[in-house]
């Protein structure tokens, strides 16, 4: 009776649905060009702050807290330019 108990315990646990997991946050990328941005469904947002070493994103302050106002994980970054300067020049920029 116990192999029995245990065989229909076993079958139990296999007859379960798998629930997969998924994560497909969307995201938007801000830079100083767009003056609108769409965020329906938008978890998250990368604000550009500098450019190469030519240039630093006037509006990175007020887009910055723009996201911030409509509750969204934000984080700035920097678009790299490999055919202007070294990476360390880049790094030291600002």
């Amino acid at each position: 009776m116990k192999s029995a108990s245990l065989f229909f315990c076993n079958m139990t646990a296999l007859a379960e649905p798998i629930i997969t997991k998924r994560s497909d946050p969307l995201d938007i990328d801000v830079s100083s060009h767009q003056d609108t941005w769409k965020f329906k469904g938008v978890a998250f947002a990368y604000i550009r702050v500098t450019e190469g070493t030519i240039y630093i994103n006037p509006d990175f302050s007020s887009k910055y807290a723009g996201t911030t106002n409509v509750g969204l994980i934000r984080s700035g970054h920097h678009f790299a330019r490999p055919d202007l300067s070294t990476g360390a020049t880049q790094a030291s920029y600002l």
